[in-house]
């Protein structure tokens, strides 16, 4: 700003001394408040210290040449002026005050106060302190969600900020560990993400909002999260916690479950794919009819859990059934309790008992009755001699159910739970056998006896398969009421596929009650999930309207057998995919390889699109790989 001013006498002179000594006195308030902040890592620009926009041009008058004979006897003053500059970090390429002395009238000091306190008015002042807030309840995600974590600059108002100069920092402190690390890192208007998949928005940050957007949030990254936030020369910071749930990906429980009276038979729960660990699952037993009954069942229950690799956890609950005829039609529920579950998830089954024995024909019983009894008393005179002690009845073993086909990742421990019982005498054999040939033997890899296989009966040859197959069974044996025993056992699988890519896995129970022995046949399937190279584009900077090809090696995978798709932002693309053929492996191997191609002109609204290339093979999960334009 330029005034003219014609100072008359000294008393306008020592006005505008004044004004120039106020000015100075807020100017060094200003540089010492920044210097005592300390070091921060943005640089401030000039509009975040408010005094620099004021920086007048004060111009004082002073009396007509001939009348200033008496204040400069000996010069001719045109004009003349001076400048203060500021230290340090505040230093700018102009002078701070500039001062002018030129003729004019003396009204002109009335203008010069009034400017300089309208310029001290109108700065822009840094707020004194500066607060972020963040949601204070725990947020509860599901695993593979993406997330949007709070944190917001408090009492900002509508004034814009100017991103360039603001830090952000996001830390993150696992559930598990006392060690905080950085996931997330803006700095000048640069996005550094630490953790694959974090963000912030640029647009939403310069209304003071620095929230992080995190993509497939997985099990592991619950914990407790800080954000810094960094306007110079303030800092501020806060947390927020987050808990990663799963839902329970499948239940499995038979509609209906087809016993024979008075036998015994194991009825199991199995839930899958849930975290965290701490699950409840409550048997009930609903008796239809008049007299309707819900019964919660709280004795016999047996319960296992085994964690997944993913992080996840499957559990097993079951427990003894003794069916007689009445109990058909009973109605038992699985009621499942987890954290991720609004409501618990229930699922019946429906008790259908059929008789032991089928209904008697009369007619045929009075025919053959005399034979029969003739034949039993010739029996009774051979064995009578020989019979020793009480006569205790066998009672033949039941088998659980196991699945028909499973598909194992090569090196990934894969676990299988069975269960065998209401089995009596106590005597039992139990085998596996592994038959990787369909025309050739089957090997045998564990043989038990009762409760296990003492050391003279156990041959060389199974020791030396026990310790190179990667096949581990291991059995407890539980005595059970009425003389009945059982076993509840875990078979460990750590499948090489230089072994076999495909096998059938032979469970055998031997037993003096069963004529024949008891056998589940498993067959197994070894893949290797596909790796994907990064995707390249044929164009170092596409731009719309170019045509590019986007090429994506896939590499590693068996069996030979691959569906590759392409996406754009989750979109099935159908055109321009070109696959080449299913590169064989060398020789001494057996991992395959191939390359997709995309081809595709660039539109303005493919700009930050997100195309995928996805690689899935049998009984697998999809791999996938992505370029942003």
């Amino acid at each position: 700003m330029a005034l003219n001013v014609t100072i008359n006498n000294l008393n306008t002179i020592a006005i505008g001394l004044l004004l120039h000594c106020v000015y100075a006195l807020t100017m060094l308030k200003l540089i010492f408040s920044s210097w005592g902040e300390g070091s921060f890592s943005p640089a401030p620009p000039p509009h975040s210290r408010p005094l620099l926009w004021v920086c007048p041009f004060l111009v004082v008058g002073v009396p007509p040449l001939d009348d200033r004979s008496d204040l400069f006897p000996s010069e001719q003053i045109r004009a003349s002026h001076f400048s203060i500059r500021l230290p340090g970090r505040l230093r700018t390429s102009q002078p701070a005050v500039t001062v002018m002395v030129v003729p004019g009238h003396c009204l002109a000091s009335l203008a010069v106060f009034l400017g300089l306190l309208l310029g001290l008015c109108g700065a822009q002042h840094a707020p004194d302190t500066l607060e972020v807030k963040m949601d204070g309840e725990v947020q509860i995600v599901s695993l593979n969600a993406n997330v949007t974590i709070p944190c917001e600059l408090s009492g900002h108002g509508s004034r814009a900020l100017d991103v360039s100069i603001i830090g952000i920092r996001w830390f993150l402190r696992r559930m598990d560990s006392d060690k905080e690390e950085e996931i997330f890192e803006y700095n000048g208007g640069k996005r550094i993400p630490i953790r694959p998949g974090a963000d912030i928005s640029k647009s939403n940050l310069s209304q003071g909002d620095a929230s992080l957007h995190l993509s497939h949030i997985q099990v592991q990254e619950g914990g407790e999260y800080r954000c810094e936030m960094i306007i110079p020369p303030r800092r501020a910071q806060g947390t927020a916690r987050l808990d990663v749930v799963a839902q329970p990906s499948r239940i499995l429980l038979p509609s209906e479950t087809v016993v024979e009276e008075k036998k015994a038979y194991p009825l199991e729960c199995i839930v899958t794919g849930f975290y965290p660990e701490s699950v409840k699952i409550i048997w009930k037993k609903v008796i239809p009819g008049i007299h309707f009954q819900d019964v919660e069942i709280s004795e016999g229950i047996c319960m296992s859990s085994i964690r997944n690799n993913d992080g996840t956890f499957n559990a097993t609950s079951y427990f003894i059934l003794h069916p007689i005829l009445e109990d058909n039609g009973t109605i038992y529920q699985c009621v499942v309790a987890h954290k991720s579950l609004l409501i618990p998830l229930q699922y019946s089954t429906t008790l259908i008992v059929t008789e032991l024995v089928k209904a008697t024909d009369w007619r045929k019983i009075i025919i053959y009755m005399p034979l029969v009894m003739v034949l039993c008393f010739f029996v009774w005179v051979l064995i009578e001699p020989f019979r020793k002690g009480p006569h205790i009845s066998s009672v033949a073993p039941v088998l659980s159910p196991l699945p028909a086909l499973e598909y194992l990742k090569h090196q990934e421990l894969k676990t299988f739970y069975f269960v065998i019982w209401g089995y009596r005498p106590k005597p039992l054999t139990l085998k596996l056998f592994l038959k990787t040939d369909p025309l050739g033997e089957e090997e045998l890899l564990f043989c038990q006896k009762n409760q296990g296989v003492e050391e003279e009966e156990k041959p060389e040859s199974m020791q030396l398969m026990e310790r190179q197959t990667g096949f581990t069974l291991s059995p407890m044996v539980p005595v059970q009421k009425d003389n009945l025993f059982g076993i509840s056992c875990h078979l460990t699988i750590l499948p090489d596929l230089a072994r076999f890519t495909e096998a059938d896995l032979l469970l055998q129970v031997e037993h003096s009650a069963l004529k024949n022995p008891l056998r589940r046949k498993i067959h197994l399937k070894v893949i290797v999930q596909p790796k994907l190279k990064k995707i390249r584009c044929s164009s170092d900077h596409p731009q719309p309207g170019e045509s590019v090809t986007l090429t994506c090696r896939i590499h590693s995978f068996f069996p030979r057998a691959i569906r590759v798709s392409w996406y754009k932002e989750g979109r099935l693309i159908l055109e321009g995919i070109e696959t080449s053929e299913v590169v064989d492996p060398p020789e001494d191997g057996l991992l395959c390889s191939c390359t997709s191609k995309l081809e595709r002109s660039l539109q303005m609204e493919d700009l930050g699109k997100k195309f995928i290339c996805e690689a899935q093979v049998e009984g697998g999960e999809p791999v996938e790989r992505h370029w942003v334009l």
